[in-house]
């Protein structure tokens, strides 16, 4: 077994920025890069937040270069399923050496029906074979786990896969362990981040906030235990729902130190879970890049 951890772009999220948070200097891709090899993570997944088809050919073969040089590897990422828009990012994962496209079925201007998505993909499934990249649908907002079975199933690729998030299905009323359940069977990727039901001050109801991995109802050593039934291996990428706080400053501090207590609490629940994998007696080598 083979699991290797990994930080998404999304675990920086107001330091790379969003469309109501500008930072006085985003991070951009380069500098995602500083902070894995600063943190000692061997793995980088891009998402959405820092689209890889804004950079240049030669912006492109030089985020390779140094992720070489520091010895981290790449995973790409999308959103908005059209087979235009899979080549593009398919021909950029061939630029950076990425092995796995996380795709994000939904975008703001596109909106494919579940058979479209699923006619796209397959209309390009020849070229990510040859290739040897595989698609990893995430269980994003807009789509239920049981649907995401469905066109996985329908597409019958070892090349077609989930992203597993482990709370974004929340949103689809689903309990995160409902989530993990569904799609186990067909993760190539695993997203881990926490959450809390916090009861409103007034008592009018609860909501779900995010918090630091480890701190939340979140049972990451479940998680794994339940995946390594269907894996031999997948990467283990940390994200985070941190709410903002009052100043840009502060804001950036929060998430510093959210991502300090969670990328701790991540390598511990790995290191257990693969001396529990061995002493348990299963089968192969056990490797956690961590």
């Amino acid at each position: 077994m083979h699991v290797k951890l990994g930080l998404g772009s999304y675990l920086f999220r107001w330091a790379i920025g969003t469309p109501s948070f500008r930072p006085a200097r985003p991070l951009n891709a380069f500098g995602l890069l500083e902070k894995a090899r600063e943190l000692g993570v061997g793995l980088v997944q891009f998402a959405d937040n820092l689209p890889l088809h804004r950079l240049s050919d030669d912006e492109l073969k030089a985020l390779k270069k140094k992720a070489d040089a520091y010895g981290i590897e790449l995973e790409n990422g999308m959103e908005g399923v059209t087979a235009e828009r899979l080549l593009e990012y398919l021909r950029i994962s061939r630029l950076i050496g990425a092995r796995l496209l996380r795709v994000s079925f939904h975008a703001p201007d596109i909106h494919p029906t579940l058979e479209e998505g699923l006619q796209a993909i397959k209309d390009v499934l020849p070229q990510f074979a040859e290739a040897g990249v595989s698609i990893a649908i995430e269980n994003h907002f807009t789509i239920s786990s049981p649907d995401l079975v469905r066109l996985v199933e329908k597409a019958n690729s070892p090349f077609v896969g989930i992203c597993l998030d482990v709370a974004n299905s929340i949103r689809q009323k689903e309990w995160p362990e409902e989530t993990v359940a569904m799609l186990a069977p067909y993760a190539l990727s695993l997203h881990l981040k926490d959450y809390r039901l916090e009861t409103h001050p007034d008592q009018l109801g609860v909501y779900i906030a995010g918090a630091p991995l480890g701190e939340g109802l979140l049972d990451a050593g479940e998680v794994l235990k339940t995946l390594s039934i269907y894996r031999t291996g997948f990467s283990v990428i940390l994200e985070q729902w941190c709410p903002p706080a009052d100043t840009e400053e502060e804001t950036l501090r929060r998430e510093t130190e959210w991502i300090r207590k969670g990328l701790n609490h991540a390598r511990s629940v790995l290191l257990r879970f693969m001396e529990t994998t061995v002493h348990t007696g299963s089968g192969g080598t056990k490797h956690a890049a961590i």
